[in-house]
């Protein structure tokens, strides 16, 4: 990744100014666009995206004047070449393709870092494009259209990048020198990779010591570990469950082949998971297993398989975070997923044993929070669960609701 370093102030400054003067030469003299080597569309973009950072590092309205003095057709035709050109970026295509990776390379996370700083100047240029044009909007549909357009794609792009808070809460450390330097106010909500993510990124370098913590730093549903004492209980469950269950791996794979998933699953975009949801204590199921002919179909042969089978036949869980290492434990791993279960879901907190369907080995704890539908992962290994290795699709979560 890049190394965050001190900015100096007059330096950045200078740079800024120097390029107002050079991008605003370009828009005016073809000429001058042929010795940058820079379109008209292109020149626009950088006129607006420079004046406006200059202007957010010194909070002088002067900076921005000389715009807002053009007549309203220069500052229109100025608009609708910048929104023409931030049509082109590749900032949508570029999120879209970083967030469907679930363990980034130091590659990945430098074009990550690279992404948000060209995110935080579309920002900017954006909020200025708005303030020279705004008194045209009301009457000029087509400049409305133009910048719907240009905003609405950088909202599609932020849309993946908000839903990887493991991403962004890194990548945004590139932008902490620049934060400092900022005179003019922002909307933080607007400007989130500069204070939202940051936040995030605070909590992510706090100490990883429970469940409760996992869950906070990855940015998971803060219902799921409300209350410490239920939190450690929690913790510490897997290594008794891989050694009371590693000796029926086969019984325990015929039992998650009841967990079909059902076709509403296949139809969704996001991943999913398999669920079944067993009515008794992990001690019962252990001992149903135990006593079963490992060969047999588990199902047919006892009342409480028949109706787990029947109650779970619309159970599935959508991933809401797929597993991916936790940043300072990188050997264990966090995720979260989303029960989607119509009829059935559990009413109370319970805890859950997420199984390899494919092998029937248990490979990780977890726990599930009735009040949003929430299972989080507690404990488990990034190497059981490495995507390379496990699939989402094969990962089956039984529910101990009798619990």
């Amino acid at each position: 990744m890049k190394q965050t370093k001190h900015i100096d102030r007059r330096d950045w400054l200078a740079f800024h100014a120097a390029s107002v003067r050079e991008y605003l030469a370009a828009w005016r003299d073809a000429a001058a666009r042929a010795q940058m080597g820079v379109a008209p569309d292109e020149a626009a973009y950088y006129l607006l995206e420079h004046t406006a950072l200059l202007w957010r590092y010194t909070n002088d309205e002067e900076v921005r004047s000389g715009l807002l003095r053009w007549s309203a057709k220069e500052r229109t035709a100025l608009v609708h070449a910048a929104c023409r050109y931030l049509l082109q970026s590749s900032y949508l295509a570029q999120a879209t393709r970083i967030t469907a990776v679930d363990a980034l390379s130091d590659d990945d996370m430098n074009t990550a870092e690279t992404l948000l700083l060209a995110r935080d100047g579309m920002q900017a240029a954006m909020d200025l494009a708005r303030s020279l044009v705004a008194s045209e909007l009301a009457e000029d549909q087509e400049l409305r259209h133009a910048l719907a357009l240009a905003i609405g794609t950088l909202a599609q792009g932020d849309e993946h990048l908000l839903n990887r808070p493991d991403i962004i809460s890194v990548a945004s450390r590139i932008l902490e020198p620049l934060r400092a330097l900022v005179k003019a106010k922002l909307d933080p909500n607007a400007y989130w990779w500069l204070y939202h993510a940051r936040q995030l990124d605070a909590q992510f370098e706090k100490e990883l010591a429970s469940p409760a913590t996992f869950a906070r730093a990855l940015g998971l549903s803060a219902a799921v570990f409300a209350d410490e004492a239920q939190a450690a209980t929690a913790f510490g469950l897997l290594p008794k469950l891989q050694s009371g269950f590693a000796k029926v791996p086969v019984a325990m794979k015929n039992f998650c082949e009841q967990a079909a998933l059902p076709a509403v699953a296949k139809t969704r975009q996001e991943q999913y998971s398999r669920v079944l949801i067993w009515h008794k204590s992990h001690a019962a199921l252990l001992a149903d297993l135990r006593a079963q002919h490992p060969h047999q179909v588990i199902k047919d042969k006892t009342e409480s398989y028949n109706a787990t089978s029947n109650r779970n036949a619309s159970a599935f869980a959508v991933v809401a975070f797929a597993p991916r290492p936790l940043p300072d434990v990188p050997e264990r791993v966090g995720a979260q997923w989303r029960l989607h279960a119509p009829r059935c879901a559990p009413r109370s907190d319970c805890d859950v044993i997420v199984v390899d369907r494919r092998t029937g080995a248990v490979i990780g704890a977890a726990r599930y929070a009735a009040a949003g539908k929430d299972i989080t992962l507690t404990e488990g290994c990034w190497a059981d669960f490495d995507p390379a290795r496990l699939r989402c699709d094969d990962i089956t979560l039984i529910l101990l609701a009798g619990t």
